[in-house]
């Protein structure tokens, strides 16, 4: 198996969803830090990934890398839905809170509301199934 590097910072979440991915697809992996080679990756997009002559860019990337044919349209559904109806929410009410950005009171709270109304939508789909997609654990869940 050839040996598979991510850039990125290993605390990040999009670091962290390539590393489900990886385990999920029984790949083992190192994390070498967030300045991948700018030949190799001339977009600057973090996570990238390098496994020989495999140089990907994005943890979607890398997850349907890693997974392989088990990177089905049903998981990428909920990829996409965590990614595109959740995260910009989760990242307007969190990061505030960790930042010394000051931002207005009312933005902060409109993206509270907001993210609790998509969260308690997401909690009446989970009321009906153990897993997102299938009926075991799969990059769905993790994303």
């Amino acid at each position: 198996m050839t040996k598979a590097t991510i850039y990125g910072n290993a605390n990040s979440f999009r670091v962290q969803k390539a590393l489900v991915a990886a385990k999920l697809g029984g790949h083992v992996v190192s994390v070498a830090g967030a300045h991948a080679p700018e030949k190799k990756f001339p977009t600057h997009v973090l996570p990238a990934l390098e496994e020989g002559s495999v140089h990907l860019a994005g943890e979607t990337a890398i997850a349907a890398h890693f997974l392989g044919t088990s990177f089905t349209p049903e998981i990428l559904q909920w990829v996409f839905y965590g990614e595109h109806r959740l995260q910009a929410d989760v990242l307007a009410y969190v990061l505030p809170s960790v930042s010394a950005a000051k931002l207005d009171q009312r933005s902060i709270e409109s993206a509270r509301q907001e993210l609790f109304a998509k969260l308690q939508e997401f909690n009446n789909t989970l009321q009906t199934r153990t897993f997102l997609a299938g009926e075991r654990f799969s990059y769905a869940d993790a994303t």
